[in-house]
């Protein structure tokens, strides 16, 4: 049981250091393997990390317990709390430096395979972006993206364009739904085309005019 309770422990800050770059970067599921293995890589790091830190004079000022003389199994809390605080602390610098960081450190791998739809869906209302959505039906929708799903153990999902605007080949209104807007999926759309409501042109000068619904 000790045996399992130091794997547990060594594996810990590297799979808090992961967890906390996927919040910011949702990702696809991964196995079991491909959760460990790089949680025990990033663990490794923290670990060599921490220990040249307990090395420094300033470190045992402080009162720090020693990370090299004590089993982790049988850790104090300030040492657990130490090990936790070097996870997050890891975390954010992948959260900020990542690709600095697999420039100097090449050996690393992704955390995860992102996935690019809840990137899209996220960042395009803070750009103030607006979507002209082609479906597989040959309907375009013109709007912005109010609301979108994200489940990483499905492949398709939903987002509400509001308001909306169904549009022709030529981008004029043909009916205006930015009341009620438009529920749609990714599986049945086509492409998506996602730019600044100026660059729309006629599309988006027509949708805000009065009396424009068609």
């Amino acid at each position: 049981m000790s045996n399992v309770s130091d794997i547990l422990l060594y594996a810990l800050p590297g799979f808090l250091a992961v967890q906390l770059y996927r919040t910011f970067y949702p990702a696809k599921r991964q196995s079991q393997f491909e959760i460990i293995v790089p949680s025990v890589l990033h663990s490794v790091i923290i670990y060599v990390g921490l220990h040249y830190a307990s090395c420094l004079p300033r470190w045992k000022e402080i009162g720090l317990p020693s990370l090299q003389s004590k089993s982790l199994s049988i850790a104090e809390p300030s040492t657990i709390l130490i090990l936790l605080s070097g996870g997050l602390f890891w975390g954010c610098l992948l959260i900020t430096y990542y690709r600095w960081i697999r420039v100097h450190l090449p050996f690393l791998p992704q955390p995860d395979p992102l996935a690019i739809w809840p990137l899209v869906a996220t960042d395009a209302p803070k750009a103030n972006l607006w979507v002209l959505a082609c479906t597989k039906q040959g309907l375009r929708y013109f709007g912005w993206l109010e609301r979108h799903s994200f489940d990483p153990t499905v492949k398709d999902h939903d987002f509400l364009l509001r308001p909306a605007y169904l549009v022709d080949n030529n981008l004029h209104v043909q009916r205006d739904l930015k009341v009620g807007g438009v529920y749609l999926n990714t599986r049945d759309i086509e492409s998506l085309e996602i730019n600044h409501a100026g660059e729309w042109g006629k599309v988006f000068q027509k949708a805000h005019q009065p009396g424009s619904a068609g």
